[in-house]
Formats: structure tokens, sequence, C-alpha cells
């Protein structure tokens, strides 16, 4: 399968290719115009009281998640979505991913219409071989550490930053690249840098460690992206982190 025309932009046809502590996962992309997204997702939450034992310094749990997929737009009425991978992480993987020209892709594991997105169930999932990208699901991390895994952000051999949350919330590396259909800009009123195809990583959080007063965590707001480059995702123990800049969550980040 080889990727199609890219957008109005002329933007370069890129593929995503995912390497996980140096094994091959996939190469991603889109036939024509759309959305390709790479995110790494960590999500942290309490234990169970009758689990969290007096001697344990860090109270929560937490599940660290790797998704590649796309949504290639056409055509309007026949969008489609695509999975390649949906599999757990565990503190120490790397992962890199390279932006690659025009080429070969993949099959992706799953792919459907995207009205029919509410139609995939569990058991489609669980019908799809470990080798596709769902191995069997691993217990979430539960470490009585202060803190939990980091994510080191390198970008073309520069580190970008060290992310990590030390109570219950989420954080997540997101990379991602959209190619927009002609009509897209036309039907939603897009001129000028808003109408552009772009194609860049952002690394955020969501701190919920106190429900009155959740803040948005920002590293890195939108570092472009561009052919060539490789991004590396080092899963780190627990230890220190980068200063984010805090909103409210309430606020927009883009």
């Amino acid at each position: 399968m080889t990727c199609g025309a890219w957008g109005v932009n002329d933007m370069d046809k890129v593929r995503f290719e995912v390497t996980l502590n140096g094994e091959h996962l996939c190469t991603a992309g889109v036939d024509g115009y759309g959305v390709i997204a790479a995110t790494v997702l960590m999500t942290s939450y309490l234990k169970a009281e009758a689990s969290v034992s007096q001697e344990a310094v860090n109270p929560h749990k937490y599940d660290l998640n790797l998704g590649v997929s796309a949504l290639e737009c056409n055509d309007s009425e026949e969008n489609r979505n695509l999975t390649w991978i949906n599999r757990s992480l565990r503190e120490g993987d790397e992962l890199r991913i390279r932006i690659l020209a025009e080429g070969d892709i993949d099959p992706p594991i799953l792919s459907f219409p995207d009205h029919e997105s509410s139609c995939v169930n569990e058991e489609d999932i669980a019908s799809e071989d470990e080798d596709d990208g769902y191995p069997p699901e691993d217990p979430p991390q539960d470490k009585d550490a202060c803190g939990h895994v980091r994510f080191e952000i390198v970008s073309n051999g520069a580190r970008l930053c060290i992310a990590g949350i030390d109570g219950g919330g989420i954080l997540f590396g997101h990379v991602i690249s959209v190619s927009r259909h002609p009509n897209y800009a036309r039907d939603h009123h897009l001129e000028g840098e808003s109408a552009k195809d772009e194609m860049y990583m952002t690394v955020q959080g969501l701190d919920s460690s106190d429900a009155d007063s959740r803040s948005r965590l920002i590293w890195v707001r939108e570092h472009t992206l561009q052919l060539g480059d490789e991004l590396l995702v080092r899963l780190l123990p627990p230890g220190e982190y980068d200063p984010p800049a805090r909103l409210p969550s309430s606020n927009r980040t883009d």
C-alpha cells in the first residue's frame, strides 16, 4: 500500500515509522488527505482503598499506552478510521518515530468508516493476533515510590523536555500530521495559516490531584516537524522533571 497525493499546500507526503526498543512496530500513513497521529499516554489514578497500605508512599497506579492511528479524509461521506498500534508500554521503553517520505505503508489492523466507529467493540479487538499490536493487557504499574514514569522527549538529538506528574492526572506526547482536503478549508471558512497543512509534536498533561483546581500542563505546545525528523521518547523512572506552564483546565491550549 502506498501513500497517495497530499493536500492543497504541497506539504511533503509523509509516513510515520514507529519502532519500540529497536523493534519495528509499523509504518503508518494515509492514502490522500487526512490526519496521522502517534500518541504516548500515561493515565494516573487512585488505587482502591483496600489496596493502599500504610507503608505505601504513592497511592496512585498508572497505565502507559501507545496508539498509532489515522483518519483518512478523501470523501466526507467515506472518511475512514485506521489503527496500526494500540498497546501497553513499560518504564524503560524507548520509542522512536521517524518522519519518512512517500512510500509503502503497513496495512492497518483495523479499518472502518468514520460513521461506524461506535460499532467497533472489544470482540473485534480481541480477535486480532498479538503480533498485530494487541498484546495481553499489562496490569497497571503499581509502585510505592514518589512520582510516576517521566517522558524524556528528544528531537533530532536535542532534548525538548522531561515531563512528569506526581499525583493523579494524565501525561501525553502527541505527534500529528494534518493534510486538509480542499473542501475542509472551504466548508469551515478557513483562510491563511489556519487553512495550511501542519505537522508537529505536543507534550502536555492534566494535573487532577486537586479536584477544585485542576491544571493543564504544557511542556511543548507545538514543536514543528518536517520530513526526515526523528523523535525519541524515553520512559524514565520517577525523578525530577522540567516545570511546565500551567493553565486552568477549562482554557484551550491550541
